[in-house]
């Protein structure tokens, strides 16, 4: 069945070109993204994920059309998913860019955007038992500031990382920041457990502000349980009694070694059946 896209609120069948080669999305990443999971129609956690693109647009001096609201959002997600017929488990991604202008022109403040969705397996929120196999790439480090918050498109940092992964056979690749202590992971943002507390790196450390990570923040606070969001080393991570990684499309996935070390899973299991399966 063919498959479409849209641009600017109209569909496309996928592969046709919409913008040149000269748009700053594609020269210098000037762009945002979210991922967000679809289930049986409903756009999951959508609040947070405007929340987090609204503020990254106007990080980025972007001018925020009127239109641009959820509930036309909302309605251009769901008619392309109906158009594609994901029906049941589905990946959305919503991405903004910069509005291309001449190349002497000053820089636009206007976005354009697209909006892509595709079909998931139904078991692609299941617990992965076997558990993850990590590993740390420090040969790139990532800066710390307001933009590392942010996930635009400019992801040469966890491209590198992904491939360090998969050149080793490794399940996923954490990233440190210029300080030397952990920011996130190619795809996933980081959670220890020692004696029965939560931590993550804080947001000034340097990971994406993840929609999956703020959920599960609130969560453990509405439960009276905080999670603690400091500076996290690679002695940390040694010293942790579980590990696992979060996202919007996984959940969350449990890692079971780094290097030498290896992580039970019990507080891991039960926090994953609490957000995933009741």
């Amino acid at each position: 069945m063919e498959q479409f896209f849209s641009y600017n609120g109209t569909l496309f069948p996928v592969g046709t070109p919409v913008f040149s080669p000269s748009s700053p999305a594609f020269r210098f990443g000037d762009s945002l993204f979210e991922t967000i999971r679809i289930k049986h129609g409903r756009l999951m956690l959508f609040d947070l994920h405007l929340e987090r693109l609204f503020k990254g647009m106007h990080a980025l001096d972007f001018e925020l059309p009127g239109l641009f609201t959820k509930e036309f959002l909302e309605s251009a997600i769901v008619n392309l998913t109906l158009k594609n017929r994901v029906l049941d488990h589905g990946r959305v991604r919503l991405t903004v860019f910069r509005k291309e202008v001449g190349l002497n022109d000053p820089l636009s403040s206007l976005p354009d955007w697209t909006i892509e969705c595709s079909s998931l397996a139904d078991q692609y929120l299941q617990f992965n038992e076997n558990g993850y196999s990590i590993e740390i790439d420090s040969n790139n480090k990532k800066g710390i500031g307001p933009l590392a918050n942010i996930k635009t498109g400019n992801y040469l940092i966890y491209i590198l990382a992904a491939q360090f992964a998969k050149e080793r056979k490794l399940n996923e690749c954490l990233v440190l920041n210029n300080a030397g202590r952990i920011a996130d992971s190619s795809i996933f943002n980081l959670f220890l457990i020692r004696d029965g507390v939560l931590t993550t790196p804080s947001l000034d450390e340097a990971p994406v502000a993840g929609v999956m990570r703020r959920h599960l923040i609130n969560h453990f606070l509405l439960a009276g349980n905080p999670v603690q969001e400091k500076p996290v080393t690679i002695e940390d991570l040694e010293n942790a009694d579980e590990v696992f990684l979060t996202n919007a499309l996984y959940g969350i996935r449990w890692v079971k070694s780094f290097r030498s070390t290896t992580y039970s899973n019990k507080m891991t299991r039960r926090i994953y059946s609490d957000l995933f399966q009741k």
